[in-house]
């Protein structure tokens, strides 16, 4: 479905890049169980993240495509970082 919708879009819209995102205390994976420890969650994000991205440039190997991971504050609020080949750095900044 989702790979309908891009093609649309590159179509008739010429989009030259896409955002592809996640967050962390995500209730979609508290089926999969706890992960063991903050960078574990964030690991496990930016590999599903991966997986959309690598699926997306098999079809659209012009896209640009941004990954951005949001982090759910305690106060409900949202810190957004996005992963780019310096993964570490990304994490850090997670932690923060």
């Amino acid at each position: 479905f989702i790979l309908g919708q891009i093609e649309t879009s590159f179509s008739l819209h010429k989009i030259r890049e896409i955002l592809v995102s996640n967050h962390t205390d995500c209730g979609a994976y508290k089926e999969i169980g706890q992960f063991g420890s903050f960078e574990e969650e964030c690991k496990f994000h930016i590999e599903e993240m991966k997986k959309a991205r690598d699926l997306i440039l098999s079809k659209f190997p012009s896209l640009k495509v941004r990954m951005i991971l949001g982090k759910i504050l305690p106060d409900g609020k949202v810190k957004l970082i996005e992963f780019w080949q310096k993964r570490r750095l990304a994490l850090n900044a997670l932690k923060g």
